[in-house]
Parts: structure tokens; C-alpha cells; sequence
């Protein structure tokens, strides 16, 4: 599009536009010409206003025409239109309960999948008489009642009683540290907690009054209560009374409490009948945490429309292959999801899902295109501050917006001096409207900072549809009136006087096949500002990288070990250390402790071989292969007891040792052979009963690895044999461990939370050998039908060391009858409540089998506090670590040794003991007791992880990955929008609000620069511009074919680069020399050339010592 401006003979001036109607529609042709004229008008208008008193600032200057900004200001807010006015919320599930008495509104399955009910005239008495119970306590309207409940019938009878009672409710998660608990409650002033008993001790009580729901005294009481809706109260109830109050994260480390009131709750409900296709035939699911205010969203669409709204447990809500079962099972119509979890869904089960809305995060363009097929898919937005959500749009597969307002909501796009910002300028956006809560409870200064007046309304005063919301989000208003998300304002930097959106360039990153997830952020400080970006490689992508990274990695375990065990037999060579003594079988160097970094003590180790031995002798083999024997820890302790014996390393170096102690020993039924876990020679039909891999399965490569192994090895088994994975690292506990080795390492030191999270991310990043959840081996037998039972055993023991605390074993039976005979063993489970009654149950022996969930497990539980403690702190709260860290605490200690005093004392009862990981909470264990064979031993509740694998040593792709979207990026966005600098990460480290922990993401250092193969200076030029590089750069190593800019230099870095050269070396080279020839090689060759010309002009330079000055010597 082109201006031109002609002067005509009387001084008047003539403009004409010159545009390209393929690039731009008509209306914005139009529009930009209406803007510019009013543009001139003005300019004419102010500059005759500031005559004398200096240049106005051109954002003084008006530029919207009267009818864009009519349209902005009145067309493109949510209609006006009524409402039932004067309702609260539980008033429109009344007149649902007198439409549909007999029919459900509520269906609940726990974690057992026995499914309870309430029709809508149960669900309505049992809510009015706690309603007219609690008006007996003294509730009146606006008093706020804290709600901790786990998800049940029963939570939603509360929920409904406090409404009905005139209360508003403030949700409690048990699982929250005591420390936010405790804050929540102090700020919000509560006067009651409904509560059931078990969850008591959680809370920490100050001067509420506690109510638990499940005592016979309250429900005994209860009984007697009226149970028709409460038509006379002391104190009228309105629309404008509070309904409820959600804390959510504060900028300032303290959870900020929004008060919300009916009004809003009730125009969200009346906005979604047409818009979701809502009505009493539909079957919604409850998918939101009762803590986030989604879940408003999911009452609103059921229980004020007739609709059966179904409950799931938190079980439920964390494993997609039980939501994938319940959807399908109960042809659920309505669900609300965050986008992240539709790539875990089986898309064929959720076919009955009719209306799908995602919210919570931006949706990637690939899950619209897939998800949108044969249903309605909304993206809606809303912040919490606004009841749930005030936009929505129906996506396809064209391109992803955040939709238009919702009815009686007002939407603004102001830029930074509160103007209105014109149709396709990103702007902030602030809402109004009646959905609009009253403030933060308790927080004047951050409510007036927040919400402000309304300067565009014509009759602005202190109420609510005349506030604006400061979101904080950047927007822009498309040509068709809908919003489309931009980013953060406080996303939005500057790097050398370029503007840059950071979602702009996250956006793009998240939308390449390669990745799943990315975040951008703007590091260093001035003109050393760069921007880097933290990706998550997509599984797809990863997957494909597993074949080329496996035989370069076992290489590396190769040399790894080989050197280790590089101890020649000679001649020399006493004779006990070939024959094997009781001291070279028990050879444990390279055992470390990761956290004092020592040899972890003797008698720990001892305990650890003895427990990995009992569980090879319980296994009874006579035809055993061992991959990975090492050092024989294993193979000159079970080798006698069996006929034959194939034992196989990578390393030849041990091999070498083996096969002189077995010749001195004599043992000719044990075979030694060379080679990695999938070429260790010819495996034969059923050729043996046990196979034992331990400790080795953390150094494969991948998971694809290790299932190419199991693929090999069980047609090898016998029907009735055992494959004993021993020492795997439990993933689902990985960043627990991470967090205890880095607190460890502070001797100490008192740290900042953000520096401590920060570590052990790049901990987690650099993170080389294989993890694996339990959740992985549990579902192992769907995908080979050879095993017919898996058993996951904890490591037992007194031990403080990594390998009893985060190690567990795991035994694949290969199916056979008994295999089928055990599933059908009964097992009666009980919840624990005490050592001593435990006890007192196992001397008894009134059961031969029994499991026992829920057991605090001591010896993980203090690091894992800490690692949740990190996601809710501030970054800069500091943390002290105890005088202990690394080892267990006094209490921890006692614990663990009453625990295995407890299983000592179940075996001297006769019974059998398999500890495993309960999967309720990462701090529990399951326990099996039985008289007989065990069961199979898993946890009580179902497995249900995502994360099943790691991908070891991520950061070693970082090189590959950051070229593909460097790459890629330059072709959609300008060089200065590019990173400078990719950090590959598994995960996203996330707050408790499931969004990004910036202050978690690990700090770039010098091993995530992409580096060639070093290859060190090799003359006095290299060596001189290599060391000017350092300096600039801050790094301590730069070979020759090391890249100026992929070392994080950036154009003004090349300036100071040239007058550095210029004052050391005195010679000029010129600024595009950097561009053209980044690496140290080239640069160098460029310098070499000048200072042989410079030389030319000063006196004639002879072969020899040209020569000498082209090799750099000079």
C-alpha cells in the first residue's frame, strides 16, 4: 500500500492511495483512509493548539474515525440483552428440580467404579437441609465458608447447601502445603469449614468453626432439618451477594482470592444454552479441579439446564485411559478440557462428545483440525476475575482466535496511554460487564490497581458494569470482530529498540511438528539482552530420534565401563582376585553417592545385594541368562545353584576378568558373551526359565531400546518364567530426587527458591540415564500378551542411600496357567491407620492375604515436600536446608526402621511381603501380606501416569533441534524476533496452576551453545581471537569451528568484537567480516590476509615470512 501526498497551485495538498486489493479487503482499505483523514485533521488541530509551546507527543494525537470507533466501542462488546435479573445461581438448579424431579443430576463413580446417583429432587433436599443447618450457625449472606471435600455426591450437597443458606464458598485442596492453607484462610477471614473428619489434621484450624459432614452427630441433626427450599431468611439474598471466592497465584508469591457474585454466575449460565447446545438431555462431565473456577463452567452447563452432570474421582481425573472408558461408557455430550490432555485421549472413545470446549491454555493448531471433526470444539477465554469465561469461539481449521464476547460482557483493547487501539493493533485487553467480580478479598490496593474505571462508559461510577479488568493479556481485534490472543503484557520486551511479543514467537514455535511445547524468554540485562527458547520435542519427533542416538550412546557406556573394570589379570595377579575371594565378589567400586559424592558405606551396599539376591533365589532358576553381569556381584552368587548360565556385558574388559576366575573355578556351565542388551548372540526357543538385567536398564538409551529387548527376550522364556528388571529408576519420582541431590549439595547454604528450582531443572535437562514409571510396566501386558503378570516391588531396607529410596524391581511372569490362576486370588484391602494395629492384624492371622494402602513412606517423603514447596514459593523466598540434607532425618529414620520392623515381624508371622508404590500419592505405599504365594503385587488404586519414560540426555539434541527451528522460524518471522538460543527440556517445569514456572527454567550456560567437535586454536591468531571471543561472550572454551553468533553473539557484540581487533591488533576489519565468516577459523583466515596487506603497504614482505603470516604464527 502506497501514499502519495501532491501539492496543487493554490498550496492545497491532493492524496492518493495506491493498494493491492489481493493483499487487503475493501473495508480495511477504507478504514485505514478514514483513519488517516482524521489523522491529518487532527495533527492540523493540536499543532495550532501547542503553537509556542513545543511538540505534542503523536500519541496525543486522535486517529480513529467516528464509525470504527463506534464499532470497537459498542458492536464488538457481548450484546445487551436481559437476563433473569435478581436470580442466584442456586435458584436455577430450584427450577430445574420442579422441570425434572425423578431425573439424575448427579452421578458419581469412584475409584473402585461403583457409580452412585442423586436425582435432582434428593440432590435438592439434602441441600436445603444443610442450607437451613447452617442458617442455624448464623450464615448469612456474604459469609464465606471454606469447602474441603474430596469429589463426591457429597461435595456438591455442600456446595449447593452454602448458596442456598445465603453463604458464598471458598474451595480447599487438602493436597496444598499447610503454609497456603494457612494463608487462605487468615486473608479470606472465614468463619466455617465443612469438612469430613479424615481430613481434619490437614487444616491448619485457627478460629472457624469446623463442621464435619460425615460425623453421625451432623448427619443425625441433619435428618431433622426441613428439606424444602428456604423461602423466609433474616436477611434478604440478592444477585449482588457473593457466591464464591477462588485464590488464585499472586505476582507478589501470596494467592490473590476473587470474589465472585451471583449475577455473573447467573449471565454465564443463561449465555451457554444456544451457544453449547445445551439442554436436560445432555451428560456433562466434571473434569476441573474444585480449586479453579472451570468447574463453574461445568455446573452452570448441567445443573441449570436439567442435565446429569457426572462426577470422576481425582484417580480418575489423572488417568486418560479411565477418562477415555467413562466417556464412552456413559456417552458423555458436554466436557471441558485443557488442551494439553487431548494428545493422551483415544479420539475414538470420546465420539459422543457432541460440544467440546478447551480452556485454560492456548489450543495448538493441530489438536482444532483433529478434535473439530463431527463435533462443535469451542476455544474459550476468560480469566478467573470474570466468572470462568467471557469468550468463545467455534474452531476449525482456520485460524485459532479466542472468539466474541459473551451476552453483557464489555470487552476494551486500550495501548499503553489508554487509548482505544485500532481493528488489528495489539492492544491490552480489559473487560467489563456484569460478569466482572467485586475485587480480591482483603486486597484494596491490588483491587483498585486492578480494576479500574470504565473511561469509555457514558455513565461511569462505582458499579460494576462501569469497572474495567486489567487482564494483563495482549490482544488484537481481527476484521470479523473476534479476539485473537497475542501473549503477556508482561511478555512484551525490547531488545536493541525492537519491540518483540514473546507469544508471537512462542505461538509459531508451538505450531512446528518437531515440538509439543515452547516458551520464549528475554535473558540478560541491556544491550547483552538475548532471547531463548525453552522447547518440548514432540514424542513423534524423539521417537524418531531414538534409532540414530542408541548406538552412539552405548559406545559412550562402552568406554565408560571398560575403563572402569581396566584392571588386566596377569601372571602377577594375586591369586584370591582371580579365583574370587569373598572380597572380589563383592566388588562394589563405582557405587557413588550422589549426594555426598562418596562410596556409598559397605554395609549399605551389602543390604541392597542381599535384597536383589532374595529376589533371584525366590525365582528358582536352573537356566538363567544375565545381561549386563558387570563386575559379578550377582553372577558368583547364584551361578552354583544353576545348570546352565549365559552371562553377557558390553564391556570386554570384564569379560576378560570373568573368564580367568571361571576357569579357576571351574565352572564350564557358565557362558560368557560380548555385546549390548540386543546382540548378545543367538537366543533360542524357551531356552531359559530366568533372565535377570539389574541395574542396567537406566543406561539403555531409550524406552524404544529396552522394547526391542523385551520384544527379543520372550520367546527366549519359557511359559512360566521370570525376566527380574532390577534398580529401575522410578520416573514419577525424579524431580523429588533431583531436588534432595541439589539441596544436598548446598552444605548448608541458605539459597533463594527460584536459584534452588532453577538447578534442578538443568539437573532434570542433563539428566543421562533411563527412568520409568510404574504406570509403564503396569500397562505392559496390553501391549504383549506373552505377560500374563507383572509384580512392582520396593526396594526394602534401613539404607540411606538413592538405590532403597527412589529404586524399585520389577518381575515379568510369562503367561502360563498359573499366571491366570493368580489374578483370580482374592485380596481384601484396608486402609492403614497404625503400626501397632497393623501388627496386632498380622498376629491375629485372620486372613491369609490382605493389602494395606497408604503407608507414609519416610525415606521419599521430606524430599518430596520440598519439591512441591518449590512450585508455591516466590522466587525470591529463601530456603534454609537442613543440617541433615542428604541423609534422613531423626524421624525419617525411625519410620523407616518401624516400617521394616513391621515387615520382619509379618515374615516371622509366616506371611510374604510385597511393598510397592500406592499411586494415590507419591508418599504412600502399598503393602501385600500373604500366607501363600503373593498375589500380584501392585498398588491398590489403578495406575495412571502420562509420563511414562525420559528421554535421556536431552540436551544432546540441542544441536539438531535448534538448526530445524532456526530454520524454520526465519521463514515466518524477522531475524531479531529469532532466539538466539534453544534449550530442549522434556517437560515444562509448572506452577500449582498448571501454567509455565519461569523461575524454574534452568539458566542457559555454556553447554547449551551449539558446539561443533572441539578442535582447540591451533596458531597465535586463533588463539588471540579466541580469547577475545571468551571475553565478549562469557565462555570459557571456543574451538576453531565454533560459531560467533550460535554462541549466543548478537550484531552489537560483532561491533565491540571489531574494536577489539582494532585495539589489539591494530588492523581494520570490517563490521560484515563477523556476518560472513562467523566461525573462528574463517574470522581468523580474514585477519591473517588483512595483516599480511597491512604489512604490504609498510615494507616488502618476503615468501618465508608470508608464509608464516598466512599459517597465523606471526
Amino acid at each position: 500500500m502506497e501514499v502519495h501526498i501532491y501539492e496543487e497551485d493554490e498550496g492545497e495538498l491532493s492524496i492518493g492511495w495506491i493498494s493491492d486489493t489481493s493483499l487487503f479487503r475493501s473495508a480495511t482499505i477504507n478504514r485505514l483512509i478514514a483513519n488517516y483523514e482524521v489523522l491529518l485533521t487532527n495533527i492540523v488541530d493540536v499543532l495550532k493548539q501547542h503553537v509556542g509551546t513545543g511538540e505534542p507527543s503523536v500519541h496525543d494525537i486522535p486517529l480513529l474515525a467516528d464509525a470504527e470507533r463506534n464499532t470497537l466501542l459498542h458492536e464488538w462488546s457481548g450484546p445487551q440483552i436481559p437476563y433473569q435479573t435478581g436470580k442466584c445461581f442456586h435458584q436455577l438448579f430450584e427450577n430445574q428440580v420442579s422441570q425434572h424431579p425423578e431425573k439424575n443430576a448427579l452421578i458419581f463413580g469412584d475409584d473402585s467404579l461403583n457409580w452412585q446417583s442423586l436425582n435432582y429432587q434428593s440432590l435438592n433436599q439434602q441441600a436445603n437441609q444443610l442450607a437451613h443447618y447452617l442458617l442455624e450457625q448464623g450464615i448469612k449472606p456474604d459469609t464465606l465458608v471454606a469447602l474441603c471435600i474430596p469429589r463426591s455426591l457429597q461435595a456438591v450437597v455442600a456446595l449447593l447447601g452454602i448458596l442456598k443458606a445465603g453463604g458464598a464458598y471458598l474451595p480447599l485442596d487438602p493436597s496444598y502445603p499447610k503454609a497456603r492453607l494457612q494463608y487462605m484462610l487468615d486473608n479470606s477471614e472465614v468463619e466455617f469449614i465443612l469438612t469430613e473428619t479424615h481430613l481434619v489434621e490437614k487444616l491448619p484450624i485457627s478460629q472457624q468453626k469446623v463442621i464435619c459432614l460425615d460425623t453421625e452427630i451432623i448427619q443425625s441433626q441433619l435428618q431433622y432439618m426441613p428439606t424444602g427450599n428456604i423461602t423466609e431468611r433474616p436477611f434478604p439474598l440478592t444477585e449482588n451477594h457473593l457466591a464464591y471466592v477462588i485464590y488464585t497465584s499472586g505476582s507478589t508469591g501470596k494467592p490473590k482470592g476473587v470474589m465472585l457474585e451471583h449475577k455473573g454466575w447467573v449471565n454465564l449460565a443463561f449465555s451457554q444454552a444456544d451457544l453449547f447446545s445445551i439442554d436436560s438431555h445432555c451428560r456433562g462431565l466434571q473434569f476441573a479441579s474444585w480449586s479453579f473456577d472451570a468447574m463453574i463452567l461445568e455446573m452452570s452447563m448441567t445443573l441449570a439446564y436439567g442435565a446429569t452432570l457426572y462426577l470422576i474421582s481425582e484417580t480418575q481425573q489423572r488417568s486418560p485411559e479411565l477418562l477415555d472408558e467413562i466417556v464412552e461408557k456413559h456417552q458423555i455430550t458436554h466436557a471441558v478440557l485443557p488442551p494439553a490432555l487431548l494428545p493422551h485421549l483415544n479420539f475414538n472413545k470420546w465420539r459422543s462428545v457432541s460440544t467440546l470446549l478447551l480452556a485454560g491454555e492456548t489450543v495448538p493448531p493441530q489438536i482444532a483440525v483433529r478434535w473439530s471433526q463431527n463435533r462443535k470444539l469451542f476455544n474459550v477465554y476468560g480469566p478467573t476475575e470474570c466468572t470462568s469465561i467471557v469468550t468463545t469461539a467455534l474452531l476449525t481449521d482456520e485460524k485459532i482466535t479466542i472468539g466474541k464476547p459473551l451476552p453483557n460482557v464489555v470487552m476494551r483493547i486500550l495501548d499503553p496511554e489508554g487509548n482505544l487501539a485500532p481493528t488489528g493493533v495489539i492492544g491490552e485487553l480489559y473487560i467489563g460487564g456484569v460478569q466482572l467480580a467485586r475485587g480480591y478479598r482483603n486486597s484494596p490496593e491490588i483491587t483498585a490497581r486492578q480494576f479500574i474505571r470504565d473511561p469509555f462508559s457514558p455513565h461511569s461510577t462505582n458499579g460494576g458494569e462501569n469497572r474495567l479488568y486489567r487482564t494483563g493479556d495482549l490482544v488484537r481485534w481481527t476484521l470479523d470482530g473476534q479476539l485473537e490472543f497475542v501473549g503477556r503484557v508482561d511478555s512484551q520486551v525490547k531488545i536493541r529498540s525492537h519491540r518483540i511479543e514473546l507469544g508471537e514467537i512462542e505461538t509459531v514455535l508451538s505450531g512446528h511438528d518437531a515440538l509439543s511445547s515452547a516458551v520464549v524468554i528475554a535473558y540478560g540485562q541491556d544491550e547483552d539482552k538475548k532471547l531463548i527458547a525453552y522447547v518440548c520435542p514432540s514424542t513423534g519427533w524423539l521417537g524418531e530420534k531414538a534409532t540414530e542416538f542408541n548406538a552412539g550412546s552405548l559406545e559412550n557406556w562402552t568406554e565408560i565401563f571398560d575403563e572402569q573394570y581396566r584392571q588386566p589379570i596377569t601372571e602377577n595377579t594375586p591369586q584370591e582376585n582371580i579365583s574370587g575371594s569373598a572380597e572380589s565378589d563383592s566388588d562394589f567400586s563405582g557405587w557413588m553417592n550422589s549426594y555426598t559424592k562418596q562410596p556409598i558405606a559397605l554395609e549399605q551396599m551389602e543390604e541392597w545385594l542381599a535384597g536383589i539376591m532374595h529376589r533371584i533365589n525366590a525365582l528358582h532358576p536352573h537356566r538363567l541368562l544375565e545381561i549386563g553381569c558387570g563386575s559379578g556381584l550377582l553372577l558368583y552368587r547364584y551361578a552354583e545353584q544353576c545348570e546352565s548360565v549365559v552371562a553377557t556385558d558390553i564391556s570386554a574388559e570384564v569379560l576378560n576378568r570373568h573368564q580367568h576366575i571361571l576357569q579357576q573355578r571351574g565352572w564350564s556351565h557358565v557362558q560368557l558373551r560380548r555385546g549390548d542388551a540386543l546382540n548378545s548372540g543367538t537366543l533360542h526357543a524357551g531356552e531359559f526359565d530366568t533372565v535377570v538385567i539389574n541395574s542396567v536398564v537406566q543406561y539403555f538409551p531409550n524406552v524404544q531400546y529396552l522394547e526391542k529387548v523385551l520384544e527379543q527376550l520372550m520367546p527366549a522364556v519359557t511359559a512360566g518364567g521370570k525376566i527380574l528388571l532390577g534398580d529401575i529408576r522410578n520416573l514419577d519420582l525424579l524431580t523429588a530426587h533431583a531436588t534432595a541431590i541439589e539441596q544436598s549439595h548446598l552444605n548448608g547454604q541458605r539459597i533463594q527458591a527460584g536459584i534452588l528450582a532453577n538447578r534442578i531443572q538443568r539437573r532434570l535437562q542433563q539428566e543421562p540415564e533411563l527412568l520409568l514409571s510404574p504406570t509403564y510396566f503396569a500397562q505392559l501386558p496390553e501391549r504383549y500378551p506373552d505377560i500374563g503378570r507383572v509384580d512392582i516391588l520396593v526396594k526394602r531396607g534401613i539404607g540411606d542411600n538413592e538405590m532403597l529410596r527412589y529404586r524399585y524391581d520389577v518381575i515379568l511372569h510369562k503367561r502360563d496357567k498359573n499366571t491366570e490362576s493368580c489374578h483370580e486370588m482374592p485380596l481384601n484391602w484396608r486402609d492403614f491407620d497404625s503400626f501397632e494395629n497393623l501388627r496386632s492384624l498380622l498376629q491375629m492371622g485372620t486372613e491369609d492375604t490382605l493389602g494395606v494402602s497408604d503407608i507414609s513412606n519416610a525415606k521419599v517423603k521430606d524430599d518430596l515436600a520440598l519439591a512441591e514447596g518449590l512450585r508455591h514459593w516466590s522466587a525470591n523466598q529463601m530456603v534454609t536446608p537442613p543440617e541433615n540434607a542428604g541423609t534422613f532425618s531423626p524421624q525419617a529414620l525411625k519410620q523407616v526402621q518401624e516400617f521394616e520392623s513391621l515387615l520382619q515381624y509379618a515374615e516371622q508371622c509366616g506371611y510374604q511381603c510385597g511393598v510397592t508404590w500406592s499411586q494415590q500419592q507419591p508418599d504412600l505405599l502399598d503393602v501385600i501380606f500373604s500366607r501363600g504365594e503373593l498375589p500380584p503385587v501392585q498398588a491398590r488404586t489403578g495406575y495412571n501416569q502420562n509420563h511414562l519414560a525420559n528421554y535421556p540426555q536431552i540436551s544432546a539434541i540441542s544441536g539438531e533441534l535448534s538448526e530445524l527451528l532456526e530454520s524454520a522460524l526465519k521463514q515466518q518471522l524477522p531475524e531479531y524476533m529469532v532466539p538466539g538460543l534453544y534449550i530442549p527440556l522434556e517437560r515444562m517445569p509448572l506452577t500449582l496452576n498448571n501454567k509455565v514456572d519461569k523461575k524454574a527454567l534452568p539458566i542457559p550456560n555454556e553447554d547449551d551453545f551449539r558446539r561443533q567437535n572441539y578442535v582447540a586454536p591451533r596458531n597465535e591468531i586463533e588463539i588471540k581471537i579466541g580469547q577475545l571471543w571468551k571475553r565478549l561472550l562469557n565462555v570459557s572454551q571456543v574451538g576453531i569451528y565454533d560459531n560467533f553468533f550460535t554462541l549466543g553473539g548478537h550484531s552489537l557484540q560483532a561491533t565491540r568484537l571489531i574494536s577489539s581487533i582494532r585495539n589489539e591488533l591494530e588492523i581494520e576489519v570490517p563490521l560484515r567480516s563477523v556476518f560472513e565468516h562467523p566461525t573462528l577459523e574463517q574470522l581468523s583466515q580474514v585477519i591473517t590476509i588483512h595483516l599480511i596487506k597491512e604489512k604490504r603497504k609498510h615494507f616488502q614482505v618476503g615468501q618465508e615470512t608470508e608464509q608464516e603470516l598466512l599459517k597465523g604464527d606471526i
